[in-house]
């Protein structure tokens, strides 16, 4: 089983149930899904310092 975790805001994760739920109104056969939403800030704390520190460095490059 994969888990897929996603950083976003509660509105996020609302809006992602909205569209669910619209796909279960419009009668679409559902793909189970195993997404967990996690604040940026708390998501940053469950990694590893190493990765940590990478998404740290591209915060600060340029594109």
């Amino acid at each position: 089983m994969t888990i897929e975790i996603k950083s976003g805001s509660l509105s996020d994760f609302f809006a992602s149930a909205k569209e669910t739920a619209k796909e279960i109104d419009d009668g679409k056969k559902l793909t189970k899904k195993n997404t967990i939403w996690v604040d940026s800030k708390d998501l940053m704390l469950l990694l590893k310092p190493e990765r940590t520190n990478l998404v740290n460095y591209l915060r600060k490059e340029k594109k």
